[in-house]
């Protein structure tokens, strides 16, 4: 019986072929769909469309399901039918598509062929800020300020250029460059544009695993691909599918960078409107330890001449906004510098910002908010991360390391491993000096903010202990234990990697013009750590000695 009543049912599956579920014979279009959980299209196995109250049948199973056509889409596909019949000579070609003939002749009928053209996969847009996106700026008008700033410096000096930029050009720039360490708010700020200028936007972004063979071997083509699919609303993992398939290769990618710069330049002044296109993560572009370099270089010059080209066309600024990890992204081939903006540094202002984002309007309270600063500095992936999580365990002041211990667990997928050396090297030389040291490696660059500093729980990751003791202290002390106990595991930790007592950077003034001795000072690397004081204060608050004598490895 069992067997029976499942044969009885009618598959549903989508266009790839998986299975959806399956429905009652004699269920309605509007009925089926509710049971499969899903908004859309219906068609029986002779492809005709199923209305609203037309009934499903044993005999006209299986159903395919489509997902719905936005409204928008529907107008541009009519708009374009025509023009795809008129240019039906010119779309054959060898087994394929002239492509870069069809564009001249026909630029919404290019359109279409990109939009009809079959890749697998629908993936849902996931332009995200981690842990979260926060729905708020930090110091958000200094930011707009900044961006319109260099928005207005690019279309001045268009103005003024005379002649459109070729390469070999080193004139003023005509895109945004933007370089700031891990988790230091550049997916947020790249998100935001669009708003803050008032355009509409879209976001490009070469992270979340994709598949980037195309997008290095044809960056210029890519990256203008990409745009037309984003604009489209095609995520920016179906961007990748689509590039990675055979007849992109074939027909898209081989066209003439210029001929698809005119086709973008079309397609966005069909929007009307100003636009901010933000591309995200080239350092993944460039790939490991810069191989893929020129990719970046090419994808950075072609966006200039789309700049240039469609400000040209309408008189309307095309704002992009390039974000790397690295400096070395942000060239040209023609060597045509980026207008870089940095934006305002963080500082204690950002934790009550953040928190109060996250906690309501309330005031912020003094240890919690020391708590925060002790597992994050000024690194906002880590304050975010951090006051997160000491909202979520109920705000107890006694797991500051635990908070710290969360943060790492975060943090960690940002480096490498094999990584660790380099930046312990980092560290160790900006405690010898008591400077920033210069950014001579990119794994130590990928992680820095804009003054040079490290996520503490970088620190504690790539250190180990005695670092992570550092940040043992509990907030349940006294402030002189506290002090006490912080510069102790800072000495332990000194010790470990053999560095001065006097950093390098500072001059040492001796009676005698001997500095060696002071300069040749180095912290043992084992204390034991004595209950007994050295001093002791008297009646009247004299302080005394108690007799007892320094000795080495007593703390």
């Amino acid at each position: 019986m069992a067997t029976e009543a499942i044969a009885a049912l009618v598959d549903v599956k989508d266009e790839q072929g998986n299975m959806l579920g399956r429905v009652n014979p004699g269920d309605t279009k509007t009925q089926a769909l509710e049971r499969v959980g899903r908004s859309g299209r219906l068609f029986d196995k002779n492809s005709l469309g199923l209305l609203g109250q037309d009934h499903i049948t044993l005999e006209k199973g299986p159903y395919l399901f489509k997902e719905e056509i936005p409204p928008q889409q529907n107008v541009r596909y009519r708009s374009t039918f025509h023009g795809l019949k008129r240019n039906a000579a010119v779309l054959e070609k060898v087994g394929g598509i002239d492509f870069e003939g069809l564009i001249e002749n026909d630029h919404a009928a290019a359109l279409e062929c990109i939009s009809k053209l079959p890749y697998s996969g629908r993936f849902p847009d996931s332009s995200y800020c981690s842990p979260y996106t926060f729905g708020a700026t930090y110091n958000e008008e200094v930011t707009k300020k900044l961006l319109r700033n260099a928005k207005n410096e690019i279309i001045s000096s268009m103005r003024s250029a005379g002649p459109q930029p070729q390469d070999g050009d080193s004139r003023s720039p005509l895109v945004i460059g933007l370089r700031l360490g891990s988790g230091c708010g550049k997916t947020h700020l790249l998100l935001n544009a669009p708003a803050w200028l008032g355009s509409t936007g879209f976001h490009v972004t070469y992270n979340q695993g994709q598949d980037l063979a195309m997008d290095r071997k044809k960056p210029k083509q890519a990256i203008l691909l990409r745009i037309l699919l984003r604009s489209h609303g095609v995520s920016n993992l179906g961007c990748a599918v689509f590039l990675n398939s055979e007849q992109t290769s074939q027909w898209f990618l081989a066209c003439n960078e210029f001929t698809l710069i005119k086709l973008v330049v079309y397609r966005l002044k069909e929007l009307r409107t100003s636009i901010v296109i933000g591309v995200d993560e080239l350092r993944n572009l460039s790939g490991d330890a810069g191989a893929h370099q020129d990719a970046v270089r090419l994808t950075a010059s072609v966006l200039g001449q789309l700049v240039a080209d469609f400000y040209k066309e309408t008189s309307q600024p095309c704002t992009i906004l390039l974000s790397s990890l690295t400096a070395t992204s942000f060239t040209s081939v023609s060597d045509r510098r980026l207008k870089m903006i940095e934006p305002p540094q963080f500082d204690e202002g950002t934790i009550d910002f953040i928190i109060r984002g996250a906690n309501g309007e309330g005031g912020v309270d003094v240890k919690q908010k020391a708590a925060i600063l002790g597992c994050s500095g000024y690194h906002i992936r880590s304050i975010v991360q951090s006051a997160e999580t000491y909202l979520r365990i109920g705000g107890a002041i006694s797991t500051v390391k635990g908070i710290l211990n969360q943060t790492v667990d975060r943090m960690k997928t940002n480096i490498s491993t094999t990584d660790y050396h380099l930046v312990r090297k980092y560290i160790v030389e900006a405690c010898r000096s008591g400077t920033v040291p210069g950014l001579d490696n990119v794994a130590v660059e990928l992680l820095v903010d804009g003054k040079g500093a490290l996520p503490p729980a970088i620190v504690c990751l790539v250190c180990g202990q005695p670092a992570g003791n550092i940040f043992e202290n509990t907030f349940h002390t006294d402030a002189p234990t506290q002090l006490e106990m912080t510069a102790m595991q800072y000495d332990l930790f000194r010790a470990q990697y053999e560095l001065p007592v006097i950093p390098t950077s500072m001059t040492v003034v001796a009676d005698n013009d001997d500095a060696t001795w002071f300069n040749d000072l180095r912290f043992c690397n084992a204390y034991e750590q004595k209950s007994e004081s050295l001093l002791k204060t008297e009646k009247g608050g004299n302080l005394v000695s108690t007799g007892l004598l320094l000795c080495r490895g007593a703390y």
